[in-house]
């Protein structure tokens, strides 16, 4: 098989994988983010959470004592909102492993595209 068709084969393989594969995952991944973010807006007021951060703490640069604060905010929050934060965390990484791994296979891709150009 000559170089040209394999490089084509190769690309048109790639994108019927990602158009049925990987593309649809990312959208109802990022579709149930937005829900949950709306969810979350709804129910935190975030400009309020970061306001009410000790003085002390706003104007010091000691991420530790922020994140402390933050994490004592998330404590004492009601449970739906513990639960949307840790849904819309979870699903956010999701949606960037999958975004990484498309990256990843795209990039190989290119490299073997150059290497079979590379070797005709």
């Amino acid at each position: 098989m000559s170089p040209y068709l394999k490089n084509r084969l190769l690309w048109k393989i790639y994108f019927v994988w990602f158009f049925r594969r990987i593309l649809p995952l990312i959208l109802l991944q990022i579709a149930i983010l937005i829900v949950g973010l709306k969810i979350f807006a709804s129910k935190v007021f975030v400009a309020q959470v970061i306001k009410n951060v000790p003085a002390g703490q706003s104007s010091n640069n000691d991420i530790w004592t922020f994140a402390q604060y933050l994490f004592n905010a998330f404590l004492h929050t009601r449970p739906i909102v513990q639960i949307t934060i840790l849904l819309v965390l979870g699903l956010g990484s999701l949606v960037l492993r999958d975004i990484g791994r498309a990256l990843l296979i795209y990039i190989e891709t290119m490299r073997r595209r150059r290497e079979t150009n590379h070797s005709a």
